[in-house]
């Protein structure tokens, strides 16, 4: 920026992530318009004076900052998953931290400067469960369809040993797998597998893509 820059520093996107892969969004990413300067208004106490992200609280100490194009604020996880979360990200230019630019008069980002949160956080397999001829894989968030083919996957139990599944769906944020060959059986201790097969890959509804699985435990009930 040049010494007679008039333009103020916005927030041109953010973005959340799940950094510890646990199905809740724990940190989201902002970048501004160019480069600034932040100042903590106290480096202390958790949190980033004068930032809100609606719905979840700030941790983090000491957020200062200098010819900075990014900043990320670490949240408090809501003990819900939610990797799907867009909140809103809003600045208080009236609070004790600013944020402002390189220009010889430095000018400060506007009060009340706001934008929404992208999902850029990947769904995260919470669960698997397996009754018989049915494995379910619930997910973080809702997944988009279609399914991969079931080839995609591969279920492993200490009895009926490793097969792909006949069929694969999706309902929601659940997977599931339909084992008519070769059913789980009581009692035995039951992996899923499954490695992106690049056509119609496991993705949440803004397609950030789910990580592969590798015996991934499955809790069996079959009676």
């Amino acid at each position: 920026e040049t010494p007679t820059d008039g333009a103020v520093p916005v927030m041109t996107v953010a973005a959340t992530d799940d950094d510890n892969d646990n199905g809740q969004i724990d940190r989201i990413t902002i970048t501004f318009s160019e480069q600034v300067d932040i100042t903590d208004g106290d480096n202390v106490t958790p949190g980033l004076p004068g930032f809100t992200v609606a719905g979840y609280t700030i941790l983090g100490t000491d957020y200062s900052a200098t010819d900075a194009t990014q900043l990320t604020l670490i949240l408090q996880e809501n003990g819900t998953p939610d990797t799907d979360a867009t909140p809103l990200v809003t600045y208080d230019a009236d609070g004790a931290s600013s944020v402002v630019d390189n220009a010889l008069s430095p000018n400060e980002m506007r009060d009340n400067e706001d934008v929404s949160a992208a999902d850029a956080a990947t769904p995260v397999a919470l669960s698997a469960q397996a009754n018989g001829t049915t494995l379910t894989i619930t997910y973080s968030e809702d997944l988009n369809t279609p399914a991969p083919a079931a080839t995609a996957f591969s279920v492993t139990g200490t009895t009926s040993l490793t097969r792909a599944p006949d069929n694969a769906t999706i309902l929601n944020n659940v997977v599931t797998l339909t084992l008519t060959t070769t059913p789980v059986v009581t009692g035995e201790t039951v992996t899923v597998s499954y490695t992106a097969p690049g056509t119609n890959n496991l993705r949440d509804l803004v397609n950030n893509l789910a990580a592969n699985l590798t015996n991934f435990s499955v809790s069996n009930v079959t009676p």
